[in-house]
C-alpha cells in the first residue's frame, strides 16, 4: 500500500516505537522518528534528534506539522529506578511532555494519536479490589496518563492508548523488553523455580507494531486497547522459560503472594536505601503478580494483530539475556 501520509512516531529508535515505524513504512507510510540518541533507522524513515521533555511548544508544532497521525512510544517504564517520590518522576517523563505534544497536535491538526501504555491500566479496571492506582506510583501515573490522553479525543482527533503487556522478542538492534529481568531472575534461581500463581498476557514486539498501526487506521474516539498475543499461567510461561534455558527437569514450585512479598520487600529496601523509589510497591507487588491477568482477544482482533510464535519470541528474549549476561 502506498500513501502520503505521514505519521510521527516519538521515540522512534527505542524498542517498541522502533518496531511501529518499520510496521508502518512496510505499509507505505512516510515516518517523521523523534529520538534522544542517532541509531539506525529502516529506509523511509525521518529520524529528527531531540528530547520530547525539552523541546519548546513551537518546536513541537514544528514537528508535527504535516502528520495526520501521532505516536508516542517514549517515557520510562516500571523497571527505571527513579528518585522519591515516583510517582512525579514518571509523571514528569510519562505524562508532561505528551500533554504539550498532544496541544501540538491538536493546533496542527493532527487527525489520530496513540499512546503506548501499560496493560497494568487494564487491570486497574478489571481488578478494582487490587487498588493499584493507590499503591503504586507506576500503575498511578499510568492511569493519569491514560485520562490526559483520552481527553483530548474529540469530532477532530482520535486518541488510542495500547495497553501493553509483557513484551517478547528482540529489538532490530538487540534491544530487550522489560521482562528480561524475569528471565534473568528465573537464571539465578538455585534449582527450583519459585513463582505465585495467576496469570499473564503476552504479545510480541511485532505485534505491538500491528496493534499501533491497527489503531491508527481502525480506532475513532476515544479508546483503549488491552492487546495480547498469548495468555498463560505463570506455570505454563516458566516452563517455556525453563526449556530455552535447557533446564526444562527443573520444578516450579507456587508459593503463596505472602513469602514471595519477602522477597520483593527486600528488593525495595535495596532502593530505597539507595534514594530511590520503586514503581511498583513491593508489598503489594506479589498480590499484583498473583492476579490472573489474561486478557481477551477480542481488542487485538479488532486492530489486526496477527498470531505469531511466542515461543520462537521467548527463546529469542530468552538467548539474548544470556548472551548479554556473559559478555
Amino acid at each position: 500500500m502506498e500513501t502520503n501520509e505521514c505519521i510521527l512516531v516519538v521515540g522512534g529508535t527505542g524498542l517498541l516505537g522502533a518496531a511501529t515505524a518499520a510496521e508502518l513504512v512496510s505499509r507505505g507510510y512516510a515516518v517523521r522518528a523523534l529520538a534522544r540518541r542517532r541509531r539506525d533507522v529502516p529506509d523511509g524513515v525521518d529520524l529528527r534528534l531531540g528530547d520530547v521533555a525539552t523541546l519548546s511548544d513551537v518546536e513541537l508544532r514544528a514537528l508535527v506539522q504535516g502528520c495526520t497521525g501521532v505516536v508516542f512510544a517514549a517515557g520510562l517504564d516500571e523497571r527505571t529506578p527513579v528518585r522519591k517520590p515516583a510517582y512525579d518522576a514518571f509523571v514528569a517523563v510519562n505524562n508532561a511532555p505528551l500533554g504539550r505534544l498532544l496541544e501540538a497536535a491538536r493546533a496542527e491538526g493532527v487527525r489520530r494519536v496513540v499512546v503506548l501504555g501499560s496493560y497494568f491500566t487494564h487491570l486497574a479496571r478489571t481488578r478494582p479490589d487490587l487498588d493499584l492506582g493507590r499503591w503504586h506510583p507506576y500503575v498511578r501515573s499510568r492511569i493519569d496518563q491514560a485520562e490526559l490522553a483520552l481527553a483530548y479525543a474529540d469530532g477532530g482527533l482520535d486518541v488510542s492508548i495500547i495497553e501493553v503487556p509483557y513484551v517478547f522478542g528482540v529489538g532490530a538492534d538487540g534491544a530487550l523488553p522489560g521482562v528480561s529481568i524475569m528471565v534473568d531472575a528465573v537464571r539465578r534461581m538455585p534449582g527450583v523455580v519459585l513463582w505465585v500463581s495467576g496469570g499473564v498476557a503476552a504479545v510480541t514486539v511485532g505485534q505491538i507494531a500491528q496493534a499501533v498501526v491497527g489503531a491508527l487506521e481502525r480506532s475513532e474516539g476515544a479508546a483503549s486497547y488491552p492487546v495480547v498475543g498469548a495468555n498463560f499461567t505463570w506455570s505454563q510461561l516458566l516452563r517455556v522459560f525453563l526449556r530455552h534455558l535447557d533446564r526444562p527437569r527443573w520444578p516450579i514450585v507456587t508459593v503463596p503472594a505472602s513469602v514471595f512479598t519477602v522477597f520483593l520487600v527486600a528488593r525495595d529496601l535495596v532502593l530505597r536505601l539507595q534514594g530511590f523509589e520503586p514503581g511498583l510497591d513491593g508489598v503489594r507487588l506479589a498480590a499484583l503478580l498473583a492476579a490472573d491477568a489474561r486478557v481477551d482477544r477480542g481488542p487485538s482482533d479488532f486492530l489486526g494483530v496477527e498470531p505469531a510464535n511466542m515461543d520462537v519470541a521467548i527463546g529469542e528474549l530468552v538467548r539474548a539475556t544470556s548472551a548479554r549476561d556473559t559478555t
